[in-house]
């Protein structure tokens, strides 16, 4: 993961599965240790904040898409 590429997901929407259910997310930031890719969420409606793997999470808005 490159610094540049962090910075193109950072303020990004995101899509996070969990038991059944679909809502949306907002990435605040991102970090990676160990080859693991983590973004710190929050989710659009709603408040609290968390890391989560970047795996989980459907990633909207990028170039390209």
């Amino acid at each position: 993961m490159s610094v540049i590429h962090s910075s193109e997901i950072i303020g990004k929407t995101g899509q996070v599965r969990e038991n059944g259910l679909v809502f949306d997310v907002q990435i605040k930031d991102v970090k990676q240790a160990y080859g693991v890719k983590r973004y710190l969420v929050t989710p659009v409606k709603g408040y609290g904040q968390t890391w989560m793997n970047a795996e989980r999470i459907r990633v909207l808005e990028l170039s390209g898409e």
